[in-house]
């Protein structure tokens, strides 16, 4: 995936993440696409909630829903490493 594809990618996944209407459908979606867009998410995400990769794509597949407060946690820190990124 060149540059400019993997740009409009994130782009598109952070307004969907600032527009998510708090379904648990709307957080698989928005896990499911951050971590088959950019690696380096995956991995911050596996850091700062201390879960595996396994753990990740159970939440895309929706096999796990975490409570809802920590679905918010987690769309948050995804939304704030996409403009980390987005931003550089």
């Amino acid at each position: 995936m060149d540059d400019a594809t993997k740009r409009a990618l994130k782009e598109q996944l952070l307004r969907d993440a600032e527009a998510w209407d708090h379904s648990v459908r709307g957080f698989q979606d928005i896990v499911r696409n951050a971590i088959d867009v950019d690696k380096k998410i995956a991995r911050d995400l596996m850091k700062a909630f201390d879960v595996g990769y396994d753990d990740l794509r159970a939440w895309g597949a929706g096999t796990e829903t975490p409570e809802d407060y920590q679905r918010h946690v987690i769309v948050g820190k995804i939304r704030e490493l996409l403009a980390e990124t987005l931003g550089s």
